[in-house]
């Protein structure tokens, strides 16, 4: 019997984390961010090497730094795969068709609410 849509859909988070983070195993540089001052991660003062690289020629994919710890694939899937399923037990008492929405707006709406602030300001 197929698999029930819920199950199918958190078996695909969980196979794209180990995806991402199977490919994020190569040598990159330290992510500048990790240890930047008060002051320029507020203004991004951090970015401006990668900037001036991207300026001076084309930039490859080992140029791109290293992700942050908190960012990387299998955490993100891991919090994704736990706001989902309790989506769909929050969905099962009310009898309603669970969304995929609703994790990801509760897994990233501070960040989304942080980065538009920042962009209209």
């Amino acid at each position: 019997a197929p698999l029930p849509l819920a199950h199918q859909q958190i078996l695909y988070l969980h196979l794209f984390s180990c995806m991402m983070d199977w490919k994020s195993k190569s040598i990159r540089p330290t992510n500048p961010r990790k240890n930047a001052n008060a002051f320029c991660v507020p203004t991004f003062l951090f970015t401006l090497p990668i900037f001036f690289k991207g300026w001076r020629k084309e930039l490859t994919e080992a140029d791109v730094y290293e992700p942050l710890s908190g960012y990387r694939a299998r955490l993100l899937g891991e919090k994704l795969e736990q706001l989902w399923r309790e989506e769909v037990q929050k969905c099962k008492k009310s009898n309603a068709t669970p969304t995929l929405r609703n994790p990801l707006i509760r897994a990233f709406w501070f960040e989304g609410t942080v980065n538009g602030l920042i962009l209209m300001a």
